[in-house]
């Protein structure tokens, strides 16, 4: 009797062990298993990454500027431009331009004898590669010779518009005038007052 006593006591102080010692250690029971941890970051704060291989970028991309830019063109390429689809204009004040193998060239040097004092036309000058034309003259012979100039439209005297008019006295007489602008072809109509004349022309054109 004095032996199952002894037994029960034990027995009931291991039992009293085991009670006190999952009460003081409650987190090592193994009933869960582990688990992946989820870390989430918002957009305020990314997690910094490194990307390896290739990035495909779809849409639109803005780019600004940072210091200044420098465009560099290989080779020698060729540049056109399409008159159909551009408008050059030249900036007087900041461009200055010079035409090489231009200056003044000869569009007329004739001398005309004995014209009706009904008057006689010179065949058209062209002067549309000129932006600026002298005209000189001298008369000899007696009385004077009017002359009319028009900045000609067609061929023939009075096609035109009217350029100068004036009247030049013979025995030697001279004049020049110059004209900007004087259009597509100079037109020129003289009228003695006297069939003994003489008007000696030179048309000059830069």
């Amino acid at each position: 009797m004095n032996k199952l006593k002894s037994c029960s006591l034990v027995f009931a102080g291991f039992l009293i062990l085991v009670c006190v010692f999952a009460l003081t250690n409650p987190n090592t029971s193994s009933g869960d298993s582990l688990k992946d941890v989820r870390v989430i970051n918002t957009a305020a704060e990314p997690v910094p990454t490194t990307i390896q291989g290739s990035v495909g970028v779809a849409g639109i991309v803005q780019a600004q500027q940072s210091g200044a830019w420098n465009v560099c063109i290989n080779g020698t390429p060729t540049f056109r431009i399409d008159p159909a689809n551009n408008t050059i204009k030249i900036d007087p004040a900041n461009n200055t331009v010079k035409l090489v193998g231009g200056g003044t060239k000869l569009a007329l040097n004739q001398s005309f004898i004995g014209m009706p004092t009904s008057g006689m036309d010179v065949p058209a000058i062209d002067i549309s590669a000129f932006s600026k034309i002298r005209f000189s003259v001298t008369v000899n012979g007696s009385g004077s010779i009017q002359f009319y100039l028009d900045s000609g439209t067609g061929s023939q005297f009075p096609s035109g518009y009217a350029l100068d008019s004036f009247s030049v006295d013979s025995g030697g007489g001279t004049l020049t005038r110059t004209y900007d602008v004087a259009g597509l072809s100079l037109l020129i109509h003289m009228v003695p007052t006297d069939s003994n004349n003489q008007a000696i022309i030179g048309v000059f054109g830069n």
